[in-house]
């Protein structure tokens, strides 16, 4: 069988912050922390400004790597205009044959507008209409603890339930996400 690749794309955050969602995906799997993982590819673009040149080094990437899923944090670096009809089509078209092509599977991540549920910009409306899943993410702080919830607001395909995780400081200050169970739930209050 093939196994599973993966190649996660930062276009914002800190190098350091990206190094630390590296040695956060070790820690889960039980991997060396300070050895790359040879199905685990990063690609940090924080310091790649023009947005075309970014896409063109995550085409690469996808070309050269051949990876079963595509993580891309955020989409919307992609672009000059998210709201420009043209280039987001072309953008999406784009994903759309690499998802054939290459056989993989690309997820983007895109803040929505505030106070709603819908994608922010043409983007959005244009990754609403082609995707096949839709999932929004809420963020709870109580205290020091951060709660998240992903929540299914669209599919194609299967439903999926939701899901609850509580972000710990296990591995010291990773950030590791721990599942809530139901019996977690009831223990909660």
């Amino acid at each position: 069988g093939h196994l599973p690749k993966i190649l996660y794309v930062d276009t914002e955050q800190s190098e350091a912050n990206t190094v630390k969602i590296v040695r956060r995906i070790h820690w889960l799997i039980d991997y060396p922390m300070d050895k790359p993982h040879e199905r685990l590819k990063m690609l940090w673009l924080r310091t790649t400004s023009d947005p075309h040149e970014r896409w063109l080094k995550i085409k690469k990437a996808i070309i050269e790597e051949n990876p079963t899923v595509v993580f891309i944090d955020g989409i919307r670096d992609l672009m000059r205009d998210f709201n420009d009809l043209q280039e987001s089509n072309e953008l999406i078209g784009e994903l759309m044959r690499f998802t054939t092509i290459k056989q993989c599977s690309i997820w983007c991540c895109l803040h929505t507008n505030p106070g709603s549920t819908k994608m922010r910009g043409h983007i959005g409306t244009e990754l609403g209409n082609k995707v096949s899943d839709t999932f929004i993410l809420e963020k709870t702080k109580k205290g020091s603890e951060v709660t998240f919830k992903a929540t299914q607001v669209d599919a194609r395909n299967k439903d999926v339930e939701d899901v609850e995780f509580l972000v710990n400081e296990d591995a010291g200050k990773l950030g590791v996400p721990r599942f809530l169970t139901v019996e977690d739930l009831y223990t909660k209050g």
